[in-house]
C-alpha cells in the first residue's frame, strides 16, 4: 500500500466500497491513529470521488475538531501516490451494535451516559456549532460592550447562524457509534451523509442510510431537518432500553423487508418500551423479577422523538437533551431526598440502639423488650423496598445488612457459630424459634452499629 512508507500498518479495522480503515503507527513520530485510505486510484484532485472525500473531511474538521469530546477527531487529508488518505483518532472499542448484541440488557447508568454523550454531540452539531465557526467580520457580529471577548447574539441572529453553520448528521445508527473500552465513552462517527445548510456531503456509499433508523420524511423523500436526527436518536434510545429497534429489518434485507420498514416508519406506532425492557431483563436474568428501573417521563420523551410529523418532535437534539436531563434530574432529586431520609432514620436507629444496649445491661426484662423494639424498627415490607430506586437500594446495600424476605431468622446458637462470617449483632437477628421466617419483610441492620 502507498502509505506504508510513512506508517506501519498494525491491523485492518474495516473495509467499505470506497475506502479501508487501518490501525497504524507513524514511523517517525510513533503515535497510534486510524488511517482511512481510498481503495481506488485517484487520477487527479478533480476526481469526483476525491472531491466527495474532501467534502466529508472538511466537514469533520469543522465538527470533530470543534472540541466536543463525543465526536471523532480527524486530521489533515492528503493525496499520497494517487490514494486519498486521512488520519483520525483510533478508538479502541466496539460499535454500539456489537455492545447491545453482546449484553442485550443495558443498565440505566449506561443509558444516561449514552444519552448525555451522543444526544449532546448531535445537539452540539444542531444548535451550538456556530459558536465555534462564526466569523465576527463576515457574520457582522456586534461586540458585547460589557465584555469585549463576547458578542451580542439575538434570537434572530442565532437562528441565522445556526442555518449557516450547524449540521444535520443524516445517518445516525448503532454502527456509526463506538463505545471506547477504556472509559465507556461513546464516540459519534461518519458524517458521510451530513447536511450543512442546503448542501449534503454524500461521501457515504449508502444512498439512503440505515432504513431502521430513518425518519418518515427521509424515507418519503422530503426535507431533512434537525428533527430528522431527533427521530433517529429516539430509535437509538429505544434500542438501548429494549435491546431492539422499533421496526426490525429481516435477515435478507430484500426489497420486501425494505418496503415493510418503509410502511412501518411512516404509519405504525412503536410498541411500548416497558414490556420489552421487562422481557429482555427476564431473558438475561433467569429467575429474577423485573422492577421498573427508569423514570416514567422517559417513555414520553422517547415517544415524542418518534412522532411521525417532524413538527411534533423536539426541534433539535439540544432541546431533546434538555428534556432527557430534566427527567434524569427529577429522578436524582427523588433519590437524593430518599437517601437523606434514610440517613436520618439510620442515625436515629443508631441512637436508639445505643440506648437499648445501655438498658439491656440493667435488667433482662428490659433487654428482651429492647430486642423486640429493635427488630420492629428494622423491618421493611418487601414491596416497599422494591419500589426504591436503584441508587437508594445501592445505598441500603452499602450501609446496611439486609436479610431478604423469606429467609429464616437464625437461632442464638446458629448466630454464635456463624457470627464471624455474617458480622451481625446477635440481638437483632436471633429468634426464639429457629423456623421463624421473615415472611414478607426485609430485616435491616446498620453496618456500623
Amino acid at each position: 500500500m502507498p502509505f506504508t512508507e510513512e506508517y506501519k500498518k498494525l491491523m485492518l479495522i474495516g473495509r467499505g466500497s470506497f475506502a479501508a480503515v487501518y490501525k497504524v503507527r507513524h514511523n517517525k513520530l510513533g503515535y497510534i491513529r486510524a488511517v482511512k485510505i481510498s481503495n481506488e486510484m485517484v487520477d487527479s484532485e478533480n476526481d469526483r470521488a476525491y472531491r466527495s472525500f474532501l467534502n466529508e473531511c472538511r466537514l469533520m474538521l469543522k465538527i470533530g475538531n470543534g472540541s466536543h469530546p463525543n465526536i471523532i477527531h480527524i486530521y489533515q487529508p492528503r493525496l499520497i501516490n494517487n490514494h486519498a488518505l486521512v488520519e483520525m483518532d483510533y478508538i479502541d472499542g466496539q460499535t454500539l451494535t456489537d455492545y447491545i448484541k453482546e449484553h442485550r440488557w443495558i443498565p440505566m447508568e449506561e443509558f444516561w451516559k449514552f444519552a448525555k454523550g451522543i444526544v449532546g454531540a448531535v445537539g452540539y452539531c444542531h444548535a451550538d456549532l456556530y459558536r465555534f465557526l462564526m466569523d465576527p467580520d463576515e457574520d457582522e457580529l456586534e461586540p458585547d460592550p460589557e465584555d469585549g471577548s463576547k458578542f451580542i447574539i439575538t434570537p434572530e441572529k442565532e437562528k441565522e447562524l445556526q442555518a449557516k453553520y450547524c449540521v444535520n448528521h443524516n445517518d445516525l445508527h448503532s454502527n456509526n457509534i463506538m463505545r471506547r473500552f477504556y472509559d465507556g465513552r461513546y464516540i459519534l462517527l461518519d458524517f458521510g451523509l451530513a447536511i450543512q445548510g442546503d448542501r449534503c456531503v454524500k461521501s457515504s456509499s449508502r444512498a439512503d442510510g440505515a432504513y431502521e433508523y430513518s425518519s418518515p420524511e427521509k424515507l418519503d423523500g422530503k426535507e431533512i431537518t434537525a428533527a430528522s436526527d431527533v427521530y433517529s436518536l429516539g430509535i437509538l434510545l429505544y434500542e438501548i432500553l429494549t435491546g431492539r429497534v422499533p421496526f426490525v429489518m429481516g435477515h435478507g434485507n430484500g426489497m420486501a423487508d425494505i418496503s415493510r420498514i418503509y410502511d412501518q416508519q411512516l404509519h405504525e406506532t412503536p410498541a411500548p418500551i416497558g414490556p420489552l425492557r421487562q422481557k429482555v431483563f427476564e431473558e438475561t436474568h433467569p429467575g429474577e423479577k423485573y422492577i421498573r428501573d427508569y423514570p416514567e417521563g422517559l417513555d414520553e420523551v422517547i415517544m415524542k422523538c418518534l412522532e411521525k410529523r417532524p413538527e411534533d418532535r423536539y426541534k433539535n437534539a439540544k432541546e431533546m437533551l434538555q428534556a432527557i436531563l430534566s427527567v434524569s434530574s427529577c429522578q436524582e432529586t427523588k433519590d437524593h431526598l430518599l437517601i437523606e431520609t434514610l440517613r436520618a432514620e439510620n442515625a436515629d436507629l443508631r441512637k436508639r440502639l445505643s440506648e437499648m444496649q445501655n438498658d439491656a445491661r440493667k435488667t433482662p426484662v428490659i433487654a428482651a423488650r429492647s430486642e423486640q423494639t429493635l427488630r420492629r424498627l428494622r423491618e421493611i415490607r418487601q414491596e416497599d423496598f422494591e419500589l426504591l430506586s436503584e441508587p437508594s437500594k445501592e445505598w441500603y446495600h452499602d450501609n446496611c445488612f439486609i436479610l431478604p424476605a423469606g429467609s429464616r431468622l437464625p437461632s442464638s446458637e446458629e448466630v454464635s457459630r456463624i457470627r464471624s462470617s455474617i458480622l451481625l449483632p446477635e440481638d437483632v437477628w436471633t429468634a426464639n424459634d429457629s423456623e421463624n421466617a421473615c415472611g414478607e419483610k426485609y430485616f435491616i441492620a446498620i453496618k456500623d452499629i
